[in-house]
């Protein structure tokens, strides 16, 4: 198993156990963003590593889109202010 798919068993697994949307989502695009810094960090990945950034910022989206318009908006400020 690699580690891209160990990282999206685990987030999983808290997904279940938490049953926080917004805490769920921001785990995923901090998976997202570590990923990027590490290409930049080291260089292009293979295909399977894009696909698994790919695949969890789609989920991350989705599960925006299920956030109300007042829960979106807050998730939107943390992230620009974190950033």
């Amino acid at each position: 198993m690699t580690l891209i798919r160990l990282s999206i068993s685990y987030l999983s697994g808290y997904s279940k156990a938490i049953d926080d949307i917004k805490g769920e989502t921001e785990l995923m695009v901090f998976f997202v963003e570590c990923g990027n810094n590490f290409t930049l960090s080291y260089g292009d990945i293979d295909d399977d590593f894009y696909d698994s950034l790919l695949l969890m910022y789609e989920m991350a989206i989705q599960n925006v889109t299920e956030l109300s318009p007042e829960e979106q908006k807050v998730c939107y400020k943390l992230t620009i202010y974190n950033s």
